[in-house]
C-alpha cells in the first residue's frame, strides 16, 4: 500500500473515531458540557483536510471509489456527507435534550 493510500485510511479512521467520541460525549454527557461534543466534531471535519490531494476528489468525480472499487468517487462522496450530516444532526439533538 502507497504512503498516499496509508495517509488517507489513517485520516478517515480518525475522522470517524472522533465522530463516535463525539456521539458517544453527547449521548452520555447531556446538559453537562452542551458545547464540547460539537466542538469535537468540528475538529473532527477539519482533520479531513490533511487528506492528499489526489484523493479529495470533485463531488461529482466519476472516478473509481477508494473503498468500492465498482461504484464512482460521488458515491463514496455522497456517503460520506450522509454521515457527517447524521452526526452533525445527532450530536446537536443530543445537545438540545
Amino acid at each position: 500500500m502507497s504512503k498516499d493510500k496509508k495517509i488517507f485510511l489513517i485520516v478517515t479512521i480518525t475522522q470517524y473515531i472522533i465522530f463516535g467520541i463525539s456521539l458517544a460525549w453527547a449521548f452520555l454527557a447531556r446538559r453537562i458540557t452542551p458545547n464540547w461534543p460539537f466542538y469535537l466534531l468540528l475538529v473532527g471535519i477539519l482533520i479531513g483536510n490533511f487528506i492528499p490531494h489526489k484523493y479529495r476528489s470533485n463531488f461529482f468525480s466519476t472516478e473509481p471509489g477508494f473503498f468500492f472499487k465498482t461504484k464512482t468517487r460521488k458515491f463514496e462522496n455522497i456517503i460520506y456527507m450522509t454521515t457527517t450530516c447524521l452526526v452533525i444532526l445527532l450530536v446537536i439533538l443530543l445537545n438540545i435534550l
